[in-house]
């Protein structure tokens, strides 16, 4: 059996973090082997309810550290878990609790998978179901076509987790990146995890509960700020580069993004175009970039 590590990253979201925790400690079964709580330096009382009601409990660890953002908190979570699979849970957010039962029996009947994405409800003040999916499907390795283009299927920290030997070569990134990761941290897990050569697979079951509240992203949502948007385009380009380079992942090889596609176990025709995008963006003489562009067209209508 799997043992499950939860890696819960904090900052000045005390009156969200007991539910939450509870909600790990509430899932069925005998999965959790850990619940890691990384306090991001918060000026709440965080540190009190951590210490206070957790500070002896055997499943679960208080980490204290200076602020550095949300991906600095999953280095420090990471570089302390033990378990088999790693889950990354926003002090938010809750857990069903069938997640533990349905993620390990993934992993165990699918030895080959190494990230995994769930659907998930949004509750609070707006409720709904997320699915990406009407069923489970595997997504397969998609390593050279988000090297070159960053497209991510994507999904949200807590409906994320990953194998614990995945997310340690994440940690071969510079901790200086960690500055433009400040927010959305899980987008250095995801971008990494797949770069690096992840099979990813997704599981159609809303098994986490997103809170929607007053003092989150989704409540507040507001016409993105030009240069904020601006600057983190250019910290995704960047993240997406080091891992390239720090890997030597080859993204000027045209047959390599044909077997790519060739390869994966599900295919539509907006991700074969996706594909035909990739392929543009090769450092390769414009005659074989239409040649692989076509065979990845060929591939999907055949």
């Amino acid at each position: 059996m799997k043992k499950i590590s939860v890696i819960i990253s904090n900052y000045n979201y005390g009156h969200f973090l007991n539910e939450s925790i509870q909600s790990v400690l509430n899932c069925e079964g005998d999965f959790l082997h850990e619940i890691i709580v990384v306090d991001d330096g918060s000026t709440d009382d965080s540190k009190d309810i951590l210490l206070q009601h957790y500070g002896a409990h055997e499943k679960v660890k208080p980490v204290i550290k200076e602020n550095g953002g949300q991906f600095s908190c999953f280095r420090k979570g990471i570089e302390i878990a033990t378990g088999d699979i790693l889950c990354f849970l926003d002090p938010d957010d809750r857990y069903e609790p069938g997640y533990f039962k349905h993620l390990s029996e993934v992993y165990e009947a699918k030895p080959y998978i190494d990230l995994v994405y769930v659907g998930y409800q949004n509750v609070g003040k707006k409720t709904e179901v997320i699915l990406k999916a009407s069923q489970d499907f595997p997504i397969g390795i998609t390593a050279v076509r988000v090297g070159l283009t960053g497209t991510l299927f994507g999904s949200l920290t807590s409906a994320l987790s990953m194998n614990r030997y995945l997310a340690k070569k994440i940690l071969s990134l510079p901790s200086y990146y960690d500055w433009d990761w400040k927010v959305s941290g899980d987008i250095v897990l995801q971008l990494g995890g797949i770069i690096l050569g992840g099979y990813a697979y997704y599981l159609a079951k809303p098994l986490m509960r997103r809170m929607i509240h007053d003092t989150n992203a989704v409540a507040n949502r507001t016409e993105k700020d030009p240069i904020e948007e601006y600057k983190y385009q250019a910290h995704r380009r960047r993240l997406m580069l080091a891992f390239v380079k720090n890997f030597n992942i080859v993204l000027d090889d045209v047959r390599l993004i044909e077997k790519e596609f060739e390869r994966l176990p599900t295919k539509d025709f907006k991700l074969s175009w996706k594909y035909v995008e990739a392929v543009k963006k090769m450092r390769a003489p414009v005659l074989r970039k239409f040649i692989g562009a076509f065979r990845v067209l060929m591939a999907y209508f055949s």
